[in-house]
């Protein structure tokens, strides 16, 4: 059933006709700058909260293997292969320092990532991608966005881990013609990414190169 579920997802991309966007200009929101920063990467800019800062390189190794469980949920219940961690190909990772999170927790973490899709991006297809293939499981709660900027797809969902702890995750796509945006935030809590992913999509602006 997992491998069906998994190719299905892949055609999900790669075989319908896509629906590729392009993101529209917007002024930036009016933002108290000492309560949030603005943050510039691949073709984007986005604000997220002060506290929200990069973490260390040991903080990062030492959560490889709690981020390769996010990366698929199932794997934390040793029901399918983990896989590569988000973070290791992120253009921009940010961890809450208000939640410092204890070996082996999740960190409340931001991450984007910017893919370039040959022939363009379809936002839309890479959620139902995501949703069949690695929360097909857990029942995620799928939206649609409408944000400053154009259409954007979220999905998040709260689970039970093996040692019986919340985990919380949040995925946001958006394209804009060949690239693709993927903003994702964890948490032990979902409240505390919940509220503030909302924010934080509302805020994203594309930047031409």
């Amino acid at each position: 059933m997992r491998c069906f579920a998994a190719a299905f997802a892949l055609c999900l991309v790669g075989c319908a006709p896509r629906e590729v966007t392009h993101l529209k200009a917007a002024a930036d929101p009016q933002l108290d700058p000492t309560l949030w920063t603005w943050h510039t990467g691949d073709g984007y800019k986005v604000a997220l909260p002060a506290e929200w800062q990069p973490p260390k390189a040991s903080d990062l190794a030492a959560d490889i293997s709690t981020l390769q469980n996010l990366q698929n949920p199932g794997a934390a219940y040793g029901l399918a292969p983990k896989k590569e961690s988000v973070s290791g190909k992120a253009d921009l990772v940010l961890d809450n320092k208000q939640y410092k999170a204890l070996p082996g927790e999740t960190p409340t973490r931001f991450t984007m990532t910017v893919t370039k899709k040959g022939g363009g991006a379809d936002a839309k297809a890479e959620m139902q991608a995501l949703k069949q293939s690695e929360y097909e499981m857990q029942h995620p709660e799928v939206t649609t966005l409408d944000l400053p900027v154009g259409k954007g797809y979220q999905v998040r969902h709260h689970w039970k881990n093996k040692t019986g702890d919340s985990v919380a995750r949040v995925d946001i796509f958006l394209g804009d013609g060949e690239r693709l945006f993927q903003m994702t935030f964890t948490a032990m809590d979902k409240q505390n990414i919940y509220d503030v992913s909302g924010y934080v999509a509302q805020s994203f602006r594309p930047v031409k190169a």
